[in-house]
């Protein structure tokens, strides 16, 4: 009789255990799927708009950063000062571009990509400090890279030399002085089988662009066709 009841005891004991267990499994589970899908609902907001609107409702910057290292989209090396670089990828177009979070894409009807830094987000008339534009030029027949400078107002340098760059032949103007006063940095790439010039272009707006030459000089290291 004791034995007996020792071992209902046993048994009710194992499946208050048990019943405990699922409980806890089913509670841990349902927090999961809860984050999870709280997670998700904020990567379909912020993927589903473009970054003007994003600053719009005030999402924070660690919230994008953090939808965009879920999209694998963030690139760091720290050997050269990179930490948490947004990753462009253009397939219709064929290339990829990095560039930092702070700086700000931009639609431009003229060209394929377009990014922008600002020194005070509040003004942005009077503090914009650098551009960077990848885009391309048609060229005519019998035209080249000469041209494709001439229509970006730049004066060719016949000391300019063509040179492997980024794994095709181009030719970089390095700083150069544009006929509207502009400051710029472009390579130019000629497309013989489209007849077209693609470029790779830094405009600068200050004085002081020592800062953002050196991150053009990044942006080229990591620039790819694909």
């Amino acid at each position: 009789m004791f034995k007996y009841r020792h071992h209902d005891a046993h048994k009710k004991y194992d499946d208050h255990n048990k019943s405990h267990y699922i409980c806890l499994l089913t509670l841990i589970s349902l927090v999961f799927f809860i984050v999870m899908g709280i997670g998700y609902a904020i990567y379909l907001f912020v993927d589903a708009m473009p970054s003007s609107n994003v600053a719009g409702v005030h999402i924070t910057k660690s919230l994008v950063l953090a939808v965009d290292g879920l999209k694998g989209n963030l690139y760091s090396d720290s050997s050269r000062g990179i930490k948490d670089w947004i990753i462009n990828t253009d397939e219709t177009n064929g290339f990829e571009i990095k560039h930092p979070n702070d700086w700000e894409v931009q639609n431009n009807a003229n060209s394929f990509f377009l990014v922008k830094k600002y020194t005070d987000i509040r003004s942005r008339n009077s503090s914009l400090a650098s551009a960077i534009e990848v885009g391309s030029i048609s060229l005519g027949e019998n035209e080249n890279c000469e041209a494709a400078a001439g229509k970006k107002s730049i004066k060719w340098d016949p000391n300019w030399k063509e040179e492997m760059i980024n794994g095709r032949m181009g030719v970089r103007t390095g700083k150069v002085k544009t006929a509207e006063g502009l400051i710029r940095d472009v390579i130019f790439w000629k497309n013989e089988e489209e007849g077209k010039v693609f470029y790779l272009e830094a405009t600068y707006y200050t004085d002081k662009s020592t800062e953002f030459e050196n991150i053009f000089k990044n942006v080229i290291s990591e620039f790819k066709f694909i």
